[in-house]
């Protein structure tokens, strides 16, 4: 609810128009990535719903295909309008007047603002400002590290050459460029928050200051404050706030994601059986993505 009414805000002022907007995501989001809802994913569901959604449009999101293989089932399976890019193609369609808003997640949000998410947002929140397209970013508040200051501390995992030299499995595997090619494959770039109009959140929306920094810390007290029953100005459920990570996280081992999977109800009763049988294996590109085989 907060992010479709950020984005009609946002487009009627950038786009004249709130209604028949042409939204643009990147990556997966939704269901498949984040359980239930979805963050931008469910940004688009939400814009759905109210009706004023003409057509979703999802990149590729190149090397592993998570927009062409995730997102475009989740918005097929909702019957959501849709329309599926290649990522090089997504600045031209913006240029040509064909994209009203972009909206996408993040894996991490420091305290101005800047965020980490997939290889390919910096890019887009380029396009987008050159184009006078409004660029959000919605993610929950324990996606925001107030141990940065800025992006700039932010860890980019290199993924493996083989994820743009070869086929992935399903495809056979086979080699598609030349022996000896060097490859840079980073699975994330940092989006610097002057790109960005505003971070929507299950509290309300982040919006920057005049100098396009966020105040993310003041935003977290107010709605801390508001989730406890204080004065703040926060939204949200009373007793219903996830706080921010305090410091930088390492990925889960199997073994530790198997006790989060267990002490989680919700999770917990999607997976049979013991957690002594199950297997883990990553397949994905180091988000935390389940899938439930």
């Amino acid at each position: 609810r907060h992010g479709s009414a950020a984005i009609q805000e946002a487009c009627q002022r950038a786009r004249g128009k709130a209604t028949d907007l042409r939204v643009l995501t990147h990556c997966n989001t939704g269901a498949l990535a984040t359980s239930s809802y979805g963050t931008a994913l469910g940004v688009m569901r939400s814009l759905h719903s109210d009706k004023v959604l003409a057509q979703a449009i999802c990149t590729e999101t190149r090397p592993y295909n998570q927009g062409a293989r995730l997102t475009a089932y989740e918005l097929v399976h909702d019957k959501i309008p849709s329309t599926l890019v290649t990522d090089s193609s997504a600045p031209y369609l913006m240029s040509k007047g064909q994209v009203d808003a972009v909206v996408l997640g993040a894996d991490r949000i420091a305290a101005n603002g800047d965020v980490a998410n997939k290889i390919g947002t910096y890019s887009l929140a380029a396009s987008a400002s050159l184009s006078n397209v409004p660029f959000f970013v919605a993610a929950p508040i324990s996606t925001v590290d107030l141990s940065l200051a800025d992006g700039s501390g932010i860890p980019i995992e290199e993924r493996s050459a083989t994820e743009v030299t070869h086929l992935p499995a399903a495809g056979g595997g086979k080699r598609v460029v030349a022996d000896g090619i060097g490859v840079w494959n980073p699975a994330f770039d940092v989006c610097p928050s002057t790109l960005i109009a505003g971070i929507i959140t299950e509290h309300g929306t982040v919006w920057p200051n005049a100098s396009g920094e966020f105040d993310m810390k003041g935003f977290i007290a107010r709605a801390t404050a508001a989730a406890e029953g204080g004065e703040g100005e926060g939204e949200g459920p009373a007793g219903g706030l996830s706080m921010p990570l305090a410091e930088a996280k390492k990925g889960f081992s199997g073994e530790e994601l198997k006790a989060y999977i267990s002490r989680d109800p919700l999770l917990k009763g999607k997976v049979l059986g013991d957690s002594s049988a199950w297997r883990i294996q990553e397949v994905g590109d180091g988000n935390i993505n389940f899938v439930y085989i």
